[in-house]
């Protein structure tokens, strides 16, 4: 940073390679977990799938708050700055499995792969440059 302070930015393993360069877990759970709504975010990535090898998805999965909501215009607000350090999919989940230390198991969730779509899943409209309901 400007004082010249080094800070951990992922875990090597952790590191996403995407078609926009690296993108790195921390920052974007970090991001996630500053909206008031969100109770836990993990993010994750899984591979884009056939054709596209070598090509990771960022998948940013929260749970929420008791009563709160969560609408795509919230997360493409929190991301409006970041460019592409940013998940492709975000999902709301009621639960996150966790280790018997209470830290997010993203790896449960990579098992699953990309999420499918549905109501409380969006994924980043590159060409509209928002978060969008994923149908």
């Amino acid at each position: 940073d400007e004082d010249g302070d080094y800070w951990l930015v992922d875990d090597l393993r952790s590191v996403a390679i995407t078609r926009r360069g690296p993108v790195y877990s921390i920052p974007i759970a970090d991001v996630l977990e500053q909206l008031g709504q969100v109770d836990l975010a993990v993010v994750y990535s899984v591979p884009a799938g056939p054709g596209v090898e070598g090509v990771d998805v960022v998948v940013g999965a929260v749970t929420l708050r008791p009563g709160a909501e969560l609408t795509a215009a919230d997360v493409t607000e929190a991301f409006a700055a970041r460019g592409a350090q940013r998940p492709d999919v975000v999902q709301v989940l009621d639960a996150v499995p966790l280790t018997s230390w209470h830290r997010p198991k993203g790896r449960d969730l990579a098992a699953h792969g990309v999420p499918e779509p549905g109501p409380r899943v969006w994924h980043f409209d590159e060409v509209a440059d928002c978060y969008e309901p994923s149908t």
